[in-house]
Parts: C-alpha cells; sequence; structure tokens
C-alpha cells in the first residue's frame, strides 16, 4: 500500500486501466487518497478548466478506466457541453456535446440528481447510449449531478471501453469527487463575480472622477468668462461716457461752424465713428450680460458684416476672414 496521494496516482498510472484489483479494500482505499489529492489540489488551484482536467484524470485512476469527462450544462442549448476530459480526442473537449433530457444517462442525472450506472449500453433500455459513446465503443457508464450552490452545473461520467461492472462504492467516489469539484467551482465563480465587481466599480470611480474633472473645468471655463464678461462691461461703460462727452463737444462745434461746409463734413464724420462706438459698446455689453437683451427684427448679413469688422480685430494681422453672404435673406 502507499503512502499518500501523489505515490498513489502515479503507481496507478502505471497499472493497466482495465485490471481489476484483487484486494477490495486496497482499492477503496485507492480511491479515498485521491480524493484527498483531488481536495489538496481544489483547494491551490488557481485555473479552474486547469483543476476540471486534473480531477478527471484522477478519478479515472480511482475507477480503472480510460475515459472520463465533466459535462457542463448549457440551459440555452438545452445540451451538456465536454467541457473537460481523458481519453478523448482533442476535438472532443470543448467542443462536443450530449443531450440533456431525461432519455440520456448524464441528463436523467442532470435533472433529477440520482447517480447512474449503466454497466452494459448495448442491453440498456432505460436510456439511449449517447452517439459521442458509441464512437469510442463505451461499454459501460457511471454519471453523478456536479452541482454548485443548490444549482446542477452538470455531470460528472466515467465511461469505459471493456465490460465489467460499477457498484455503489464507485457512485460514491464519483459523487464525492463531483462534491469537492463543486466547492472548487463556487469559489472560482466567486472570485470571477468579485473581479467583476471591483472591474465595475473601478470603472464607475473612473468615470465618476472624469466627469468631476469635466465639472470643475467648465465651472473653471464659466469663472473665466464671467471674469472677461465684467472686465469687458467695464470697459464698454467707461468707452460709453467717452463717447458721451465726445458727442456732447461735436454738437457743440457742429453749432459754431455752420457755414463751414469742410468743418461740417469733418463733424459729421467724426459723429458717424462716434455711433460705431456706441454700436460696439452695446454689443460688449450685451455680450458681459450688463445691457438687457431686447429682441428686434434684423437683416442677418448686416449683422455678420459687423462680426466681419469686430473678428478681424480679435483674430489679428495674421488671419485673413472672409465671410460670403446670400444676397436674398430673411430678417430674424
Amino acid at each position: 500500500m502507499v503512502d499518500n496521494a501523489n505515490d498513489v496516482a502515479a503507481a496507478s498510472d502505471i497499472v493497466p486501466p482495465q485490471v481489476q484489483p484483487a484486494d477490495e479494500l486496497q482499492y477503496r482505499l485507492r480511491q479515498q487518497a485521491l480524493l484527498a489529492e483531488l481536495g489538496r489540489r481544489a483547494l491551490a488551484a488557481n485555473d479552474l478548466d486547469t483543476l476540471l482536467q486534473e480531477a478527471t484524470r484522477l478519478v479515472a485512476i480511482g475507477l480503472q478506466t480510460s475515459f472520463c469527462k465533466i459535462l457542463e450544462y448549457l440551459p440555452a442549448k438545452g445540451t451538456l457541453l465536454v467541457r473537460a476530459g481523458i481519453g478523448w480526442q482533442d476535438n472532443v473537449i470543448g467542443v462536443a456535446t450530449v443531450g440533456a433530457d431525461l432519455n440520456s444517462p448524464a441528463g436523467y442525472a442532470l435533472h433529477t440528481g440520482k447517480p447512474v450506472i449503466a454497466n452494459d449500453l448495448a442491453k440498456e433500455r432505460r436510456f439511449r447510449t449517447p452517439r459521442l459513446l458509441r464512437r469510442y465503443g463505451i461499454q459501460r457508464a457511471i454519471n453523478v449531478v456536479l452541482s454548485t450552490d443548490g444549482k446542477p452545473f452538470g455531470v460528472f461520467e466515467a465511461d469505459s471501453e471493456v465490460g465489467g461492472n460499477f457498484t455503489e462504492h464507485d457512485i460514491d467516489f464519483l459523487q464525492g469527487a463531483a462534491n469537492l469539484l463543486g466547492v472548487a467551482i463556487e469559489r472560482h465563480q466567486d472570485a470571477a463575480a468579485l473581479r467583476q465587481l471591483n472591474e465595475t466599480l473601478e470603472q464607475r470611480v473612473a468615470a465618476e472622477v472624469a466627469e468631476r474633472r469635466q465639472t470643475e473645468q467648465a465651472l473653471q471655463a464659466a469663472q473665466k468668462m464671467e471674469a472677461v464678461g465684467q472686465l469687458t462691461g467695464g470697459v464698454a461703460h467707461d468707452f460709453n461716457n467717452l463717447l458721451t462727452v465726445i458727442r456732447g463737444n461735436l454738437q457743440l462745434v457742429a453749432t459754431a461752424v455752420k457755414d463751414d461746409e469742410r468743418l461740417e463734413r469733418l463733424i459729421d464724420a467724426a459723429e458717424k465713428g462716434v455711433e460705431r462706438g456706441e454700436k460696439l459698446t452695446s454689443q460688449l455689453l450685451a455680450f458681459a450680460r450688463k445691457q438687457a437683451l431686447r429682441p428686434q427684427l434684423c437683416n442677418v448679413n448686416t449683422l455678420l458684416k459687423e462680426f466681419d469688422t469686430l473678428a478681424g480685430r480679435m483674430l489679428g494681422g495674421g488671419v485673413e476672414l472672409a465671410i460670403e453672404l446670400a444676397p436674398a435673406v430673411w430678417t430674424c
């Protein structure tokens, strides 16, 4: 008798899987040692697929079979997918499916929770033999349900292409392995859910930080615009006061030089300049929100021409501004 599960796995690999052990007690002790080894690996495993694959290898050793597989239930498709296994070709694992209805051994175990032993599939009348088993010449099979958190995850199945009998003790061994895997799968699912939750929280925090940063930037921009508006309003008021003084003095000068046409033309040009200045201050006050807005009908082309004058000064001599106006534009 070997001392630990690692020695059991290594020694059992050497024994032909079809050979029935002479000593029943030794056979059962080997199964218990393999369960202990599976439990140790379940606690240490970080990758679920690797653990499932290793579980099928250990169970095949414990049941002296060449084939073993874990079937994952796909409710949306109503089938069982070969998630992991040993003895099968590469195009079976992760690809092949079997029926999940009550007429198949695996489906019956899945839906009823009861283990299934079929020691002679050729004469089996309770269930149909899955095509996958027929293709590999499987003669007998044993199935138990694999559950996580009280819900069926799938089925743990061992198959043999050599005649013989699976027993109730083999059911206990296979169910014990399935129970260990169920706990391990729950742990992996919880860890995956926790990672997903952490990722979601990180994304939410990042989104909130980005939104807050945008809000702060928008607030800073608004504060800057408010400061510019206050400065513009103050300049416009002061400039308007100067224009008032200039207009008053022009009117006095115009009264004194009524008979001088040349001076009258100069005074008229100066007054037009004052009018343009007053319009400019009006626009600056409107921009600074220091002047009540009075809706009125106006021509869009005229507004754009005035904008052309203002924009030209703001853009500077390094930029050429060209505005193309449609001749027949409605007032707005």
